[in-house]
C-alpha cells in the first residue's frame, strides 16, 4: 500500500471523513473513493477494525472482573436493598449462561 493510503486508513480510524482527509492529505475525493473500493485497502481497513475490537474486548474483560468484585462486595454491604439487587443480578446472569456441546463428535455432527 502507498504511504498516503496508510495515512488515509489512520485518519479514517480517527473518525475523519473523506472531505477532511482530502483536505488534510491534498488528495481528490475521487481518489479516496477509488482506494476505498480496492480489496487491499478494504482488507487493511478490516484488519485495523478487528485489532481495535480486540483491544476493546480485552478492556471489557478487565472491567468485567472489577464489576464482579463490586457485585461481590455489594452482597455483604449494610444496605439490604442493594444486597438484594446484587443477588438478583448474579442469579439472573448465571441463569442466562448457556451450555454448549463438549464432545468433538457432537459438535462435528451439528455442523
Amino acid at each position: 500500500m502507498k504511504p498516503q493510503q496508510q495515512q488515509t486508513l489512520v485518519l479514517l480510524a480517527g473518525g475523519q471523513g473523506f472531505d477532511e482527509i482530502s483536505d488534510t492529505l491534498n488528495i481528490h475525493q475521487t481518489t479516496l473513493w477509488r482506494w476505498h473500493r480496492q480489496p487491499e485497502f478494504i482488507a487493511n481497513w478490516n484488519q485495523m477494525v478487528q485489532k481495535g475490537k480486540e483491544k476493546q474486548v480485552q478492556i471489557l474483560l478487565e472491567l468485567k472482573q472489577q464489576a464482579l468484585s463490586v457485585l461481590k462486595d455489594c452482597l455483604s454491604c449494610q444496605n439490604g436493598l442493594l444486597r438484594i439487587k446484587a443477588a438478583i443480578t448474579i442469579v439472573e446472569k448465571v441463569g442466562a449462561i448457556t451450555e454448549g456441546l463438549v464432545y468433538v463428535d457432537e459438535i462435528q455432527h451439528n455442523q
